[in-house]
């Protein structure tokens, strides 16, 4: 029996003949329609049989959506004056001999009585549509029927909605079980049920780290907006609590620096920072950010990140060619944004400086603006973050007075070959500040309004659906919405406004469209906003302690290669990271890897040998050791599409044997080991120079070695024709790094062609299933107001309540994902090419040919070092340089609780 709600009812059952692919005429059927009214219920409740003989046994593989009446075929000037369609139908099946019964009760427009009645003597046309679930086009199917009317009968109605009620709530309650996109279901749960679902679907939201991840970053699932009171009902509360006590995160203390003042003493330090050498490496990087991202995830927002941009460079007087080209081209020794929060698509404040070679006498045009010193510009969109950063120096508030920033600026400084792209600095006070209880309350209150939004625009649409002849209520109509409760509407229209159709706060703003949290007031906090707070407390402090200042740098260097550098800095002794750090040497190598045809991957680990003295080992041992894996190229299973849903595939383990891997020690190591262990013996084996370990033969997959003369290495693995691989195309020669750490990977996507091919497959089916969602949802949202064919999805693009655009993959492919979860899956799916469609991934996936990643731990930080093998066209390199940040003298500033608002 289906279990899911999809799908609505049906005048006839199609049998598809797989071997020609036509229809097979269906048998005569018995239908029956009663439509049931009551004054006191606001619309029709309807029942609709059908008695079907039977084709075969499997009735179960299909189900039937799209229900419409009407008086025979309609022309389109017709079509919308003489068809009701069915709203929110629940159906069941039920097969007894050789019949097979379908029953759907739904509700219809009170108004639709009338119109009924006055065709009440003609033969009702009943259009519906037949899927099957092993087939994504729908077949089209007609049955003339005649109309029942049971007018005013109190009884007979009320049985009949409590059992489309029941039915109902299994549906609502089911797709919230099952999918993250809900909205329209929490709607209609809060309205026929006058409660809050609390069922919570299994998804990558429900995880407490993502969940965290997830309300940082701005968002909320939409079932989270609403506040709960008793009995499961929402309540508008009054801001009566303190606010809450903020997360106190301990002072990084490090050691003592000296410096000149520079751009970064006019940021303050609780603001991110992010610098730029020129303003060509600005537009250029913000522009190429925005192109991946508009690609990567496109309609997520009614802006794109490229209008984004523009708009925040037009507010804060950037936008001008004109000026730019006779004020700061080529005048330029480094520019930084800065500010509280990434709220770019929402709203936030901001703040540029500039300083420029020569003196600039004309200002650009932004809300504030000025020259504090020489050659000094700064302009802001806020007037607080703008008298912030004139007075942060003075005050010992800036970005530069923390010596966190002092040594990342010096520790991520470009070579002579390397061009710095951009900088970017995030002070553990920039995070206490962005994690305080009004960054978060504020933060959560405007997520509750976009969800109050997107449920009211949603009740327009269901209203508009309800009502005959069609018609999009206003907010004021809303109010009059019979099915919601009074506790419900408070909650829902609370200071809530409407002008020429759009709903907006008086002082949050509308969808998307809010002022920046550092403008809105905040004194006073809810019950609920309390208990919310605290909760994010002690799951945040489960995970950190404290949250470490974050450098990251962007350079292009010659030979087409791009270099990033991220430096954890300093790390508090709080953390585990000072235990790891007794497993490393302080001073690092370079990594030496074996040159061999066909190599895809190596991984080098460098341990030191000193605390390997402690086993008893007697054997001299170098300072250092060097562990390497190294692979050739190969691919882990993919699958067709419409397998994605299911449930995540466990390997028995022993199939990771299967990976052309060999792991690397040198002979003097492997000599250590085999005395420590007192085992490792090894005696030839029928392949060519390989020895397999001795003893193994109960082992399913033996140890084998291949001990290469040429390089002193021993390479140990399962797979003997990985070691004869290595073998034969291994030489003598060896290439050092440059770049010395404590573990080496590299990665070659030339030699590598399936791994390479199997990123892509990953990122396709990434998109390729948050593609499906959207999909999925308005596929919901459609049947609930059987309209497979309709208008609905235009309506909500224009008013844009969540993104309905693909994500990189054709359509073609998302319909390969079964429509729902609970599909029955076929027993065979051809595996369609979707790896044609990696021309629309973003063009960074497409164009990486390699991946070198150093990581060091350092006496005070973690350091990564990746460079990104991206061929291009010969450009002229940028002569620019970032200005190194020169060594300061400054007194140990004291240590207090890190307790931020605005850090004042």
């Amino acid at each position: 029996m289906l279990q899911h709600f999809i799908i609505m009812l049906v005048t006839g059952l199609i049998v598809i003949n797989s071997a020609i692919g036509k229809p097979v005429k269906a048998p005569a059927s018995q239908a029956e329609l009663s439509i049931y009214s009551n004054s006191k219920f606001p619309l029709l409740v309807c029942r609709y049989t059908l008695i079907k003989k039977a084709l075969n046994n499997n009735f179960k593989e299909y189900s039937l959506n799209e229900l419409k009446i009407s008086l025979g075929k309609l022309t389109k000037p017709q079509a919308a004056k003489g068809r009701l369609r069915p709203l929110y139908p629940v159906f069941s099946v039920n097969q007894n001999d050789n019949k097979l019964k379908l029953e759907c009760l739904f509700l219809l427009p009170a108004n639709g009585l009338k119109f009924l009645k006055e065709r009440q003597n003609s033969t009702f046309l009943i259009y519906s549509r037949l899927r099957s679930n092993q087939r994504y086009s729908p077949y089209t199917y007609n049955e003339k029927v005649k109309v029942k009317f049971i007018d005013d009968d109190a009884k007979a109605t009320a049985m009949l909605q409590s059992t489309w009620l029941n039915g109902l709530k299994q549906n609502l309650t089911n797709n919230l079980n099952q999918y993250e996109n809900s909205e329209l279901e929490t709607l209609l749960y809060l309205r026929f049920f006058n409660s809050i679902p609390t069922s919570r679907p299994k998804n990558w939201k429900s995880d407490n780290l993502a969940k965290l991840l997830f309300n940082i970053s701005g968002l909320s699932d939409i079932r989270d907006a609403i506040p709960m009171g008793h009995n499961n009902q929402p309540l508008i509360e009054k801001a009566t609590e303190k606010a809450p006590t903020p997360i106190m995160l301990p002072p990084v203390t490090v050691a003592q620096t000296t410096t000149q003042p520079g751009i970064a003493q006019w940021i303050p330090r609780s603001c991110y920072y992010i610098e730029w050498q020129n303003l060509k490496d600005m537009q250029s990087t913000l522009s190429g950010s925005a192109k991946q991202f508009d690609k990567w995830s496109p309609d997520t927002y009614p802006l794109s990140a490229a209008k984004i941009i523009d708009k925040y460079l037009k507010k804060i007087g950037l936008a001008d060619k004109i000026y730019l080209k006779a004020n700061l081209e080529n005048n330029i020794e480094s520019i930084v944004l800065a500010g509280w929060d990434p709220y770019f698509q929402s709203g936030t404040s901001i703040l540029i400086v500039i300083k420029t070679k020569k003196t600039v006498t004309a200002l650009p045009t932004a809300p504030y603006v000025s020259s504090p010193a020489k050659n000094i510009i700064m302009l802001s969109t806020s007037k607080k973050l703008y008298s912030m950063a004139l007075n942060a120096h003075k005050k010992q508030r800036s970005i530069e007075q923390l010596n966190n920033f002092t040594y990342s600026r010096q520790r991520l400084t470009a070579q002579k070959d390397e061009q710095e792209l951009c900088f970017i600095y995030l002070s553990d006070y920039w995070l206490t500040n962005f994690i305080s209880p009004r960054w978060q309350i504020l933060n959560n209150r405007l997520a509750e309004l976009d969800a109050r939004l997107r449920f009211i625009y949603l009740l327009k649409l269901c209203r508009n659906y309800e009502l005959y002849p069609h018609k999009i209520p206003t907010v004021a109509e809303l109010k009059n919405d019979p099915f919601l409760k009074p506790e419900f509407k408070n909650w829902l229209f609370a200071g809530l406004k409407e002008k020429n159709g759009i709903v907006s706060d008086k002082e949050l703003g509308t969808l998307y469209d809010h002022p920046p949290i550092d403008q809105i007031p905040f004194k006073k906090v809810t019950p609920t906003e309390l208990k919310r707070y605290n909760e994010f407390k002690r799951i945040y402090s489960r995970r950190w302690r404290q949250m470490d200042p974050i450098a990251f740098q962007l350079v292009k260097s010659a030979k087409d290669i791009y270099k990033t550098r991220l430096y954890v800095s300093p790390i508090s002794n709080r953390s585990e990271f000072r235990s790891l750090s007794n497993f490393v040497s302080k001073q690092k190598p370079k990594h030496a890897l074996t040159k061999i045809n066909g190599k895809v991957m190596d991984i080098s680990i460098a341990i030191p040998t000193t605390p390997l003295k402690g086993f008893g080992i007697q054997t001299p041992l170098p300072l250092l050791v060097f562990i390497q894996l190294s692979a050739f190229d190969f691919a882990p299973s993919s699958y067709s599409p419409a397998t994605w849903l299911l449930p995540k595939r466990e390997y028995d383990r022993m199939s990771y044997m299967r990976i052309p891997a060999a792991l690397s020690v040198s002979s003097v190591v492997a000599i250590a080991a085999r005395r420590l262990t007192g085992r490792m013996n090894f005696t030839p084996s029928q392949y060519k120079n390989i020895d397999i370990m001795q003893d193994a033969s109960s082992n399913q997959f033996p140890l084998m070695r291949f001990n290469n003369s040429k390089n002193g290495l021993q390479y140990f693995g399962v797979d003997p024709t990985t070691l004869g691989r290595i073998r034969d195309n291994s030489s003598a020669e060896t290439i050092v790094d440059t770049v010395p750490c404590d573990i080496r990977l590299s990665v070659d996507f030339i030699q590598g062609y399936q791994l390479r091919r199997k990123m892509w497959f990953e990122a396709l089916k990434n998109r390729g299933l948050a593609s499906w969602r959207r999909y999925n949802r308005l596929f919901r949202i459609k049947e609930f107001f059987s309209m497979q064919n309709s208008s609905l999805p235009n309506e909500i693009r224009k008013l844009h309540l969540f993104p309905v655009k693909n994500m990189v993959v054709a359509d073609s492919t998302v319909k390969q994902i079964p429509i729902v979860r609970d599909t029955p899956q076929p027993k065979y799916q051809r595996s369609s090419n979707i790896i044609r469609e990696t021309k629309k991934l973003p063009e960074l996936l497409q164009a990486i040919t390699g991946i070198d990643l150093f990581i060091s731990v350092e006496p005070n930080a973690l350091f990564f070092e990746t460079h990104y093998r991206i061929p291009q066209k010969t450009q002229p390199a940028s002569t620019t340089t970032p200005t190194p940040a020169p060594g300061r003298n400054t007194r140990n500033q004291p240590a207090q609780p890190t307790i931020l608002d605005f850090d004042e």
